[in-house]
C-alpha cells in the first residue's frame, strides 16, 4: 500500500470476535504464514498498514477453518448460541424481511429498555457455526450483498453501557433472498454512526512485586476500553491485550519482577477506536 511503512496483522477466535487471540506485530511483507492453529477452530483476521502518521484502516475481515480432514457435514439448522445465566436486559423480538432486487435482508428488532447498543449474528449452510455482523446503536440494520436463494438466520441480543449482555434471541428470524436479475452490489453497513473519542488519561502504581493497578479517565461516548501491556526494548512486540474493558480500572497480575512493563489504554464505541493514552 502506497505510504506504508509496515502492517499490523490480528487474528480474533473467539464468539462475538471479543479476545484477540493472537497479534502479529508490525509486519514489512505483504505475506504472513500462520502455524500452531486448532483444526476445526474458526479464526477471523483482518490488517491494516501503518507509517509515521499513524494507523490506517482495517481491511476486511476475512474468515477461515483450517482442518486436517474432511469438512463435517453441517446440520441444515443453526445450532442455539448460549445464553448468559444472568442479565439485566432481555433479549430483543428480531424480524428479517428480504427486498426483493436488492440482494439484501432488512432487520428491525423492539428496543429493549437499558440497551446501549445490538449485537447481530447470522447463520447459513453450510457454516458450522454462527458469524458475528457487528453493534448497531438502533433497531435496524440492512444485511446486503447476499446470496440469490440462500437462506438466512439471524440472532440478536442487547448490551447495556455497563457491557452486561442479554441472552441471544432463540426463536431465530429467517429470511430467503429472491432473485432480482442483476449482479449483488457491495455490502453495506447501515449502522448508526458515534462520535469521535478523545484519549484517556492513564495512570497506575505496582503494588506488590508481581502486580499493578492501572486506572484511567472515563471518555464520553465510549461503550469500552482496550488495555495493552507491552514488555520488551522498543515496544516492538504485544505482550499482553485484555479485551475490551468496560470499567476505568484494571488489576495487572501474574507479572515478572524486575521487569519494566509498558500499557497504554483508548476507548472504543460503535464507530470505532479512540486514540490511545499512555503511561511507564
Amino acid at each position: 500500500m502506497e505510504g506504508a511503512s509496515g502492517y499490523q496483522l490480528w487474528r480474533y477466535y473467539n464468539e462475538g470476535l471479543r479476545q484477540v487471540g493472537y497479534f502479529s506485530g508490525t509486519l514489512t511483507a505483504t505475506t504472513y504464514t500462520d502455524s500452531g492453529l486448532t483444526s476445526g477452530l474458526t479464526y477471523h483476521y483482518h490488517v491494516r498498514a501503518k507509517n509515521d502518521g499513524g494507523d490506517g484502516p482495517w481491511s476486511n475481515l476475512l474468515t477461515i477453518t483450517p482442518s486436517s480432514g474432511p469438512t463435517p457435514t453441517p446440520t441444515l439448522t443453526p445450532t442455539a448460541t448460549p445464553t448468559p445465566v444472568a442479565s439485566p436486559l432481555t433479549a430483543p423480538t428480531l424480524t428479517a424481511t428480504a427486498k426483493t432486487g436488492e440482494y439484501a435482508v432488512e432487520l428491525s428488532w423492539t428496543s429493549v429498555p437499558g440497551a446501549m447498543r445490538y449485537e447481530l449474528m447470522v447463520w447459513w449452510h453450510p457454516l458450522s457455526d454462527w458469524q458475528p455482523i457487528g453493534g448497531v446503536s438502533g433497531t435496524s440494520y440492512t444485511h446486503s450483498g447476499l446470496t440469490v436463494g440462500r437462506k438466512y438466520y439471524y440472532t440478536i441480543r442487547a448490551v447495556n453501557a455497563a457491557g452486561a449482555k442479554s441472552g441471544w434471541q432463540q426463536d431465530f428470524a429467517s429470511a430467503t433472498v429472491p432473485n432480482s436479475g442483476s449482479s449483488p452490489p457491495t455490502p453495506t453497513v447501515t449502522a448508526t454512526s458515534s462520535p469521535a473519542l478523545s484519549a484517556p488519561t492513564l495512570s497506575g502504581q505496582a503494588v506488590s512485586a508481581t502486580s499493578v493497578t492501572l486506572s484511567w479517565t472515563a471518555v464520553e461516548g465510549a461503550s469500552g476500553y482496550q488495555l495493552w501491556r507491552y514488555y520488551n526494548e522498543g515496544l516492538r512486540q504485544v505482550g499482553y491485550f485484555s479485551g475490551t474493558l468496560t470499567a476505568t480500572t484494571y488489576t495487572d497480575s501474574g507479572l515478572t519482577s524486575g521487569l519494566t512493563y509498558h500499557y497504554h489504554v483508548r476507548a472504543k464505541n460503535d464507530g470505532g477506536d479512540g486514540p490511545p493514552g499512555r503511561t511507564c
